[in-house]
């Protein structure tokens, strides 16, 4: 989720297996994560979703070459994983040439110059960034899709949605608990750091998520912070 240009849509798997950073009682989903790099390319079904249509034209031509190659993979292009699937406002940072964005737009303006952050406390990213609308599809209708029966052998996601994802993990524990706890690996980019507005947060939402599953009685997943 957050896909950009499509580069780490196959490659962040193989990053978690090389960081070795899963914790031992993750074991088994390690296992099945490396089972699912080294398979064939018929063994694996891949989803992708980018709100950003800057790299629409990208992003079409990735499918096509996966697909022709063999892989079972599905790219939603110019689309949000939201918390519906009602059309939302896609927040684009005209500083850094419309390839950063966020559905955040009372997020703290910020803005990069190389991997340097700099924070604007007096204006918010819906003051300066451009607006467009972009069509959505409710992510917990996604998660229960993949989740129902027959499920598959392992359920990873990674999300990378610029600040959003602290929003939508709390909209999905209040609503569709059950989908998020069904998950084995949860792989998430914090916009913490970037964004002073959820400090604390994330440490609050990986163990009310936590605490959630426990009440279901589902293991929930093994959740790891992405960089």
């Amino acid at each position: 989720m957050g896909l950009n240009n499509g580069r780490s849509l196959q490659a962040w798997p193989s990053e978690v297996i090389r960081s070795k950073g899963i914790p031992a009682s993750g074991s088994n989903v390690y296992g099945r994560l490396a089972s699912c790099v080294r398979g064939p390319p018929t063994a694996r079904c891949w989803y992708g979703f980018e709100a950003n249509p800057t790299f629409n034209e990208l992003l079409s031509a990735l499918e096509a070459r996966l697909r022709h190659s063999g892989e079972r993979v599905r790219l939603f292009n110019g689309t949000a994983f939201g918390m519906d699937s009602q059309p939302v406002i896609l927040y684009r940072d005209w500083q850094s040439h419309g390839l950063s964005s966020t559905l955040a737009g009372n997020n703290t303006l910020i803005s990069l110059r190389g991997h340097q952050v700099k924070l604007d406390f007096s204006r918010t990213v819906s003051d300066r960034w451009v607006q467009s609308q972009v069509p959505a599809i409710g992510a917990g209708t996604v998660l229960e899709a993949w989740c129902a029966p027959p499920r598959p052998a392992l359920i990873a996601v990674k999300i990378d949605i610029e600040g959003f994802e602290y929003t939508l993990l709390h909209h999905l524990l209040k609503t569709k608990p059950e989908a998020l706890c069904s998950i084995d690996l949860l792989a998430v980019e914090w916009h913490e750091r970037i964004f002073p507005m959820y400090k604390g947060q994330t440490l609050n939402l990986t163990e009310h998520l936590r605490a959630t599953c426990f009440q279901l009685k589902m293991p929930g997943p093994v959740v790891l912070g992405w960089k």
